[in-house]
């Protein structure tokens, strides 16, 4: 308990001073954003090309940058986070990057005029998300030369004539490749979305009798390991998802709708200096805020908008956005003042079988490890529960489904190492869901030398800790 107490200590204080520090400390570290110099230091960029090109040592990594613009909608343009990682171009469009693991050698294919700046003069400001393919792009990018794009085929040729076996790896994208769509069309017929699938059927028609190979197990595990400059930004991303979670406490009331509570987060958060939201921000309660509600609303126009109303319990899972790298931390709340007796009791149990796992992420741990801990907590304390509703709770967390948990970074949802090591980012984010209620709890969780450390500033997890801190925020 003296640990929920600081904690709750802490996050208010830490509210009330986020808006002084984070905006002043938000333009640190960071270069501009543009696509005429890479937004990442040069060495932590080579640092991450040496990995890749060791990794792919026998063939060719091939990634292609996102094309196009951003639709009216979208909040800004999105690079493909594998090209970003590997070049630190956040805005360069119309690009390949091959890294060349016999030769050695990272080029990066460019093209040098986007259609609409050669259509209209309005548009020629488009060439300030070109790079020129000559030696001062490349000495800016880091890469071994930067070339047209016109000329790849004809070096991919030649490099295929040289040794026919010289496999090609291309990237699915992993989860967030596949939430792209994996077909979209009946099998008959070519798909049209997805760009790493595109690209994929790109590559196959030009060379079909080359090896093409998965390059996303190798990619996530050189992307697992964070370095000091991504936990730098992974830890300001966090604390500008704070905010959020204040302003999703003052929104969470009966008769408010969830995608009004959203509206006031993303406010929150590009108030204290984040660049956008990492995620569209989950403030849910009903139907929608548990499974298979929470991702059919990937489907619905309105995203399974919901009134909320009293007596629900609502997940509030946020993350803010900062240099490319995200958020995404939260917990279980109740919509009105407090929990229900069953609820409070569920979320108890749940708690403090959240924190059993917790316990046990260090390096060399692995998910199993974490679950089983969980697990047991719960069979050694389903006995104390009081209520039906507890009692059922128990009989779903002693499985295994519950216990979700992710890698985390670039991408919102990363591959889990096979054991933990040192510099791993976790999302420790499990979930289940009874007799129309959702319950949830998620920090993200940096695998330190030592054993584990929260990357997210710390919130309460003991549901009376929970109604103390909305009461505090839903105060004016």
């Amino acid at each position: 308990m003296k640990y929920v107490c600081s904690a709750l200590a802490y996050a208010l204080v830490a509210l009330t001073m986020l808006g002084a520090n984070v905006r002043a400390a938000a333009s640190e570290d960071i270069p501009s954003p543009s696509s005429s110099s890479a937004t990442v230091p040069l060495p932590e960029l080579a640092q991450r090309r040496e990995a890749a090109l060791a990794r792919f040592h026998d063939g060719i990594l091939l990634l292609h940058s996102s094309s196009g613009f951003k639709r009216w909608e979208d909040a800004g343009f999105r690079q493909d986070a594998s090209f970003y990682y590997l070049t630190g171009m956040t805005n360069l469009q119309d690009a390949i990057l091959a890294l060349d693991g016999p030769r050695h050698e990272a080029i990066l294919f460019v093209g040098t005029q986007p259609f609409l700046w050669v259509a209209q003069k309005m548009f020629s400001g488009l060439n300030q998300f070109t790079l020129s393919a000559d030696d001062s792009s490349a000495r800016l990018t880091g890469v071994t030369r930067v070339e047209s794009w016109s000329g790849f085929s004809a070096w991919l040729d030649t490099r295929l004539k040289d040794d026919p076996q010289l496999p090609l790896y291309l990237d699915s994208g992993g989860q967030v490749g596949d939430f792209a769509g994996s077909g979209s069309d009946p099998s008959e017929l070519l798909p049209i979305a997805n760009a790493h699938l595109l690209w994929y059927r790109a590559v196959q028609a030009r060379w079909p009798s080359a090896s093409v190979k998965a390059a996303h197990p190798g990619l996530n595990e050189i992307r697992a390991t964070k370095s000091d400059y991504e936990q730098m930004l992974l830890r300001r991303a966090a604390r500008m998802t704070l905010p959020g979670i204040d302003a999703a406490l003052r929104a969470l009331a009966p008769g408010r709708t969830q995608r009004q509570a959203e509206g006031d987060v993303i406010a929150a958060m590009m108030d204290a200096g984040a660049e956008g939201p990492g995620f569209w921000p989950w403030v849910r309660s009903g139907s929608s805020a548990y499974l298979p509600g929470l991702f059919a609303s990937f489907l619905d126009y309105h995203a399974l908008d919901h009134v909320m109303a009293d007596g629900e319990v609502a997940r509030v899972n946020l993350g803010a956005e900062y240099g490319m790298y995200k958020g995404d931390y939260g917990r279980t709340f109740p919509v009105g003042a407090r929990f229900s007796a069953g609820q409070r009791e569920v979320l108890a149990l749940f708690s403090r079988a959240y924190l059993a796992g917790l316990q046990v992420i260090r390096p060399g741990a692995t998910r199993a490890d974490v679950v089983t801990a969980s697990i047991n907590y719960v069979k050694e304390h389903r006995d104390t529960l009081k209520s039906d509703f507890g009692r059922a709770a128990a009989d779903l967390l002693v499985t295994n489904a519950p216990w979700s948990m992710y890698g985390h970074g670039i991408d919102m949802v990363e591959d889990v190492p096979k054991a933990f090591a040192a510099g791993n980012v976790i999302c420790w984010a499990p979930e289940f869901s009874l007799q129309g209620q959702g319950f949830y709890l998620e920090d993200m969780v940096l695998v330190a030398a030592g054993g584990y450390e929260l990357l997210n500033p710390p919130l309460p997890y003991e549901p009376q800790a929970l109604e103390r801190l909305k009461a505090a925020r839903a105060t004016p």
